[in-house]
């Protein structure tokens, strides 16, 4: 898990999904796309535009969590999983590994109310780390 330990917010939404699992981590960001799209389909009918950009703007930040997860799963890594948190000496075990894992829950929780913002610095995080390597 050391590449998991980094700053960026790959590495952020890598170690929150490695941590609550990555099935959990997909089925949760989906579920919570599906309750955003609602409204999504109501302001862009209704002409709300900047309603329904804010809220699709949501929506993209959430699939960056199930890209992410879903890579993990089609390359078979393992997770800890959301019901190890329930575990006293587990929880004990992972803020061992990860002390500042409440930190970096809350940059997350934030990076994913603002619209585009996580779908942004993850994909300027990428296209760094591709021309890094030419």
């Amino acid at each position: 898990m050391d590449k998991r330990r980094g700053r960026s917010m790959t590495a952020i939404v890598q170690i929150h999904n490695y941590v609550n699992g990555f099935k959990f981590s997909a089925y949760e960001f989906i579920a919570a796309s599906l309750i955003v799209a609602p409204f999504t389909v109501y302001y862009a009918v209704h002409d709300r535009t900047l309603y329904a950009t804010l809220s699709a703007g949501l929506i993209a930040n959430f699939l960056v969590i199930v890209v992410c997860a879903v890579q993990s799963l089609v390359k078979h890594e393992e997770s800890i999983g959301i019901m190890q948190l329930f575990n006293r000496q587990r929880r004990g075990e992972i803020h061992a590994q990860y002390p500042n894992l409440d930190t970096l829950t809350l940059i997350l929780c934030v990076t994913l109310v603002i619209p585009f913002l996580l779908v942004g610095l993850v994909s300027w995080e990428k296209a760094v780390a591709a021309s890094s390597k030419k």
